[in-house]
């Protein structure tokens, strides 16, 4: 395991969260038609995941 091990999910966990502001927004208009707001919770959690893979290399 090498530092190129790290980078697929370090690029992820970079992409996830420049596009949460994208999620914010869509879970503001979710509430507002009265349906569940989950797109942020999921984007976050996998982020999440994504980073403690990089620390499990």
């Amino acid at each position: 395991m090498g530092f190129f091990d790290i980078i697929p999910n370090l690029l992820s966990a970079a992409v996830k969260a420049e596009i949460t502001p994208v999620a914010v927004v869509k879970d503001v208009m979710d509430v507002s038609v009265g349906e569940n707001p989950e797109n942020t919770k999921s984007l976050i959690q996998s982020a999440e995941r994504d980073i403690s893979d990089i620390f499990e290399i």
